[in-house]
Order: C-alpha cells, then sequence, then structure tokens
C-alpha cells in the first residue's frame, strides 16, 4: 500500500477536483505519464483498484441512513493526508481534546457521506442543492458541522455561511466554536467575514478570497432580517463571474427555527425564508445543508412556492446522524412505550400532579401578567434532587462540570420570571438559611429523598451510565451541599 499512497491521493485528487469516474481518473493519469514502464502502469492499477475499494466503503459503510436524489457521481471519498489541511488540523484538534478514536471515525465517516452529497465544486456545472442532517439533541451537531465545513473547504468551497441562531449569545458560541475547531489552525487559508464581537456590518464589503489563492470566506451571521439583507447587498455587488468563482456552502444551525415559510397563505413569504432562499438564487454553485434535531417541518413543507420558486425544501439529499455512544436522550428517558404502565421501568420520570398545575401554570392566555405561581410539593422535590444532584457531583469530583436545571411549566416569558422570583424566595433562601443553620429536620428531608431516589436504579442501569457503581453515602454529601 505504502508504494501506491502518492497515486492514490493524485487520484483522488483528480476524481474531486475535475468530477470525473475512478477509472477515467486513472486512464487521464497514465496518459499524463505516458510513456509508461510496467512497474508503474502495474502501481497505477492498483492504485485504480484501491481507490475504487474505497468508493465501494463510502456506500457500505455509511454510519447512519441517507435518502438521496443521486442527482451527481460520488465525487468525494474522503480525505487525504497531503490535499485536506483542514480536515487533518481539526481532526488533531479533536485528539488533544481527548476525544476517542471511535468518536473521531465516527465523525470522519458521517462527515464524509455529508461532504459527498454536497453539489461538487469543482468544474462547470451550476446548481443549487438542498439537504437536510438529522441529529439528536445536544448530541454534537456542531462537531459534524465544523468536519462537513472543514472537508468542504479542502475540497474546493469558497464561503461558507453559516446561520447560528436568532440572537447574538448564538451568533457568538457558534463563531467561537468554528473559529478554534477549524479556522485557528490554518489561519492562512481563511478569511473571517464575521467576528466574534461582530455580525456582518451595515456597508462591510464581503472578505472573499482572490481567485487561485485556495482560502474560504467564513461568515457566521444570525437568521436576521436587517442581517441577511445587508449580506445580500454585498453579494449582489459581485459580478457574475466572482459569483460563479465561489461554489458556497450554506449551513442553516436550528433550519426549524425562523427559516420555514411560516405565513398563512401559500402565496405569501416571511421575511427569513424569503431572504435565505434570495441569497441560494444569488449564488451559482451553491449547497443549502440545514441542521435539526425536529425536521418535522423542514420535511413536510412544500417543494416549491405558488409562483414555482423553490423554497427551501432537502430535494437532494436528507441524512440521519447515528445517536452518539453514551447518549441520554429522550429515547432513554422515556423508552420507546409511551403506555403509562410502564412508567416503573423508567424511573427517571416523576409525573407532575394534576393538582399543582393551578400553582405552576395560569389559567389562560390573559392571566398571564397577572399570574401568582406558588411552590408545590412536586417542584420542591425537583428542586431538592438538582441540589442533591449538584452535590453529587462535586463528591465526584465533576464541580467544574456543566450541570444545569431547566423548570418549564408554561409558554409565557411573564410567568417564567415570576416563577423564578417565587423558586428564589420560597425554596433557595430558605434552603440556603437552612444549611447554613443545619437546621436537622431539613437536612433529614434532603437524606431521605437521597436515600429514596439513589436508589431506584438497579445495578445493570448503573452499569449503563456514567455513574459510580454505588451511590454515595449521604454523609459523603454533606460536606458540599452547602458550597452548591
Amino acid at each position: 500500500m505504502d508504494d501506491i499512497k502518492g497515486i492514490v491521493d493524485n487520484l483522488k485528487s483528480m476524481h474531486a477536483v475535475e468530477a470525473i469516474g475512478v477509472q477515467a481518473a486513472g486512464k487521464k493519469f497514465k496518459a499524463q505519464l505516458s510513456p509508461l514502464s510496467e512497474e508503474l502502469e502495474r502501481r497505477i492499477d492498483r492504485a485504480v483498484a484501491e481507490l475504487e475499494r474505497q468508493e465501494q466503503q463510502v456506500i457500505t459503510l455509511y454510519p447512519a441512513p441517507i435518502v438521496t436524489a443521486g442527482k451527481q457521481v460520488r465525487w468525494y471519498l474522503g480525505p487525504t493526508e497531503s490535499s485536506s489541511p483542514n480536515w487533518n488540523a481539526y481532526r488533531e484538534h479533536l485528539r488533544r481534546k481527548g476525544w476517542s478514536t471511535e468518536v473521531i471515525q465516527s465523525i470522519d465517516r458521517a462527515s464524509t457521506k455529508i461532504t459527498n452529497e454536497l453539489l461538487c465544486p469543482n468544474g462547470s456545472r451550476e446548481d443549487r442543492f438542498q439537504g437536510l442532517v438529522l441529529g439528536y439533541v445536544q448530541s454534537g451537531k456542531t462537531a459534524s458541522m465544523a468536519a462537513a465545513i472543514a472537508k468542504a473547504a479542502d475540497s474546493g468551497y469558497r464561503m461558507v455561511i453559516v446561520l447560528a441562531g436568532m440572537t447574538n449569545v448564538l451568533r457568538q458560541q457558534t463563531q467561537v466554536r468554528l473559529l478554534s475547531d477549524v479556522v485557528s489552525h490554518n489561519p492562512s487559508l481563511w478569511l473571517e467575514g464575521t467576528t466574534v464581537e461582530s455580525d456582518f456590518k451595515p456597508g462591510s464589503a464581503p472578505k472573499l478570497p482572490t481567485a487561485g489563492r485556495g482560502k474560504c470566506s467564513l461568515f457566521v451571521v444570525k437568521k436576521n432580517a436587517a442581517v441577511l439583507r445587508r449580506l445580500k447587498k454585498a453579494l449582489n455587488k459581485l459580478s457574475e463571474i466572482e459569483r460563479k468563482s465561489l461554489p458556497t456552502l450554506i449551513i442553516d444551525d436550528e433550519c426549524d427555527l425562523a427559516s420555514i415559510n411560516t405565513a398563512a397563505y401559500r402565496s405569501s413569504v416571511t421575511r427569513i425564508n424569503g431572504l435565505i432562499r434570495d441569497l441560494c438564487e444569488k449564488l451559482p454553485k451553491v449547497t443549502y445543508v440545514g441542521y435539526t434535531a425536529t425536521p418535522y417541518a423542514n420535511v413536510l413543507m412544500a417543494e416549491t412556492s405558488v409562483d414555482g420558486s423553490r423554497d427551501l425544501y432537502p430535494s437532494e439529499f436528507i441524512i440521519s446522524l447515528d445517536e452518539p455512544e453514551g447518549y441520554f436522550g429522550a429515547r432513554r428517558l422515556f423508552g420507546d412505550d409511551t403506555d403509562a404502565e410502564r412508567d416503573t421501568e423508567l424511573p427517571y420520570i416523576r409525573r407532575v400532579p394534576e393538582e399543582d398545575r393551578t400553582n405552576l401554570q395560569p389559567p389562560s392566555r390573559k392571566d398571564r401578567e397577572t399570574f401568582a405561581a406558588g411552590l408545590t410539593s412536586s417542584l420542591s422535590d425537583a428542586c431538592d434532587w438538582f441540589l442533591l444532584s449538584l452535590a453529587a457531583r462535586r463528591a465526584r469530583g465533576q464541580a467544574q462540570s456543566h450541570c444545569c436545571m431547566l423548570i418549564h411549566t408554561t409558554i409565557y416569558a411573564a410567568c417564567h420570571r415570576q416563577i423564578r422570583r417565587m423558586i428564589e424566595r420560597a425554596w433557595l433562601i430558605p434552603t440556603r438559611e437552612a444549611l447554613r443553620n443545619n437546621d436537622q429536620e431539613r437536612i433529614g428531608q434532603l437524606q431521605a429523598m437521597w436515600e429514596r431516589e439513589s436508589s431506584v436504579l438497579d445495578s445493570d442501569r448503573r452499569a449503563d451510565l456514567d455513574c459510580p457503581e454505588e451511590p454515595e453515602s449521604f454523609d459523603k454529601l454533606t460536606a458540599f451541599l452547602r458550597v452548591c
């Protein structure tokens, strides 16, 4: 294999850049080197066979299901050591962060599959591909996204636009993550169209790669009408030749948020949806990829509007990522059977008694501003258990690990603010005071809960989770309760 590695890399590059088949790449490579010695011809034939084997792996070793329209031949067969600087650097970055070899290989395979479904950026073909990538809630979709961006840039994409939520915080988080994961390792290969501090500004000229320089531009923008209009206006100033030289990848993070055309009438178009479509229409070679964990609206939308223009329906491909190893999500929480009779088999769930609802939800929308929430026994128990969980995490040496509690009883923001104040007044302050004063009655309540709830998981369930074989004693937790 070592004696044909260089030939394999050359053939792979030719296959991707010129969008030709493996056999055609082999014939062209032979013609370029003619006349050939018998030994070199045999090595090229072996390299072609090896590349065909790798192509077959792309088909058979996909880690997750895929639905594709099959509009192009497979043009991307995976990264090479010599021509994939962004992916190779990202892979090493993940290793340094302590990611396991198995997880990195899974990301590699999945991102190769995604990249292969993008419109081939090389050659003269102009088209607009639209696809969808399905992940799990809080399961590392951003890692998959970063890998796909790295491989797209390595393969000839010259501009990447990431639609990163609707708030400055989400946009900044995504910008920081992509700069850290991808751009920072090869800054000479990237042009930053946005920064951590600044979205795409009014009057900004887009930072675009000069022809032949091999660079890629990155824009991380909010899904905000004013921002998208500014970007659209800047791209409109480019000549047709300039736009044709910019194969563009548009990634829509959480594409079921704001991107869907939710206008009351099909003849109307919502602002964000219309602006994203305008961006796609202005770019001769573009792939739009939506990422989401809740794809229902995206796969059920109409493919075209009443006027015949394309909507954002994923007409070229839909890819489902595998559930990550060790992922604790809805399936683990609720199981596959929603029958209430099986609740005893799923000890993570506690039902809120119906009588608690009046203290946690306003009776109607008009009452949301005047609603006065009360601390119910179920909510108090939930807060107690969260406190105990924090103490257990500290006892396990995980004081710096992320840990949070979400209390969601209603859809109204005003009620959430009121409930927050109520919890602080009725639970947090009294609990802190009781622990500070070594209140034995309150400590006894917490001990009873810990001993009751920590014992509900049998050894088999505990072995399947990232937790000790046996729960900590309450005595071990008491030292940490006061500092949580």
